[in-house]
Formats: structure tokens, sequence, C-alpha cells
């Protein structure tokens, strides 16, 4: 699947939900909305809750990564309540922060500005990768001088 298109969300008991991805070069307000709409169908509960295939966690995260640089959505609003309500999995916010770090140069404070976190937060965002255990090893994205 394309980052854009239909966003198939399949649910335990085999019905599907179909959310219409905006075009990659939507603006971001139109990404917010996608964003806004698919938020309500995560957060149903228990057996038959719809959840994003994995093959849509790259989509997922290439939208809330435009989405965030944008400061349509705050990091807490699209990715911390989602993760706590388990509605976001760990290589989700895994797959989101690759795409950050490798805008960022590997640099999470970098990362964090970029996203709107505000400085006075940066000390709970870390700790929320780390508690969460979807912090990746920024010596990976780091950009070796030529």
């Amino acid at each position: 699947m394309s980052p854009t298109g239909d966003w198939q969300l399949a649910a335990g008991d085999g019905a599907t939900v179909t959310l219409t991805a905006p075009a990659l070069d939507a603006p971001p307000s139109a990404v917010a909305a996608a964003l806004r709409a698919l938020a309500p169908l995560l957060g149903a509960r228990g057996p038959g809750a719809p959840t994003l295939a994995p093959s849509e966690a790259k989509a997922w995260a290439a939208a809330t990564h435009e989405a965030l640089l944008a400061g349509e959505v705050t990091f807490d609003d699209a990715v911390v309540a989602p993760f706590r309500a388990h509605d976001l999995t760990r290589e989700g916010v895994r797959a989101l922060l690759h795409l950050g770090l490798t805008d960022a140069g590997g640099l999470y404070k970098t990362l964090a500005a970029a996203w709107h976190v505000a400085e006075g937060d940066y000390q709970r965002f870390m700790d929320f990768l780390r508690r969460a255990n979807a912090a990746l090893d920024y010596r990976a994205y780091r950009r070796v001088p030529r």
C-alpha cells in the first residue's frame, strides 16, 4: 500500500474500516484531519477493536511525522495518548522515530524542537521513549562529515 489512498483497519472479528489518507502533497491540515478521524476508530476497546495493520504503520508514521512538523498535532495527542491506551504499538512509535531521527541527523533535541515539543517537556519526551522501550540508537542516524 502506498502512503496515500485507503487505509484498511482490520478488526479481530474480520470486519474492516476504511479511512482515506490524504495525498503526499496535501497540506498538513489535511493530514491532521485524517489523524483526528482515525483516533476515534482506534479508541474502541476489547475484542474486535480495529488496529493498524503492520503494513500501514509506515504510512501512519509518515502522516504523523508531517503533522508533527507542521505543528498540527502535539506529540502527546498523536503518540503518547494512543500508546498508553494500547491503540499504538511500540513498532509504530519506532517507525515514527526513524523518520524523525533521519531528518534530525540523529539528534533527539533537534527532533523534539522540530516536533514542537517545548524545551521544558524535553525530559518528559525522552522519559516516555525510554519507558515505552521505543527509543532508537541515535548513532545510526548521525551524519558522517565528508
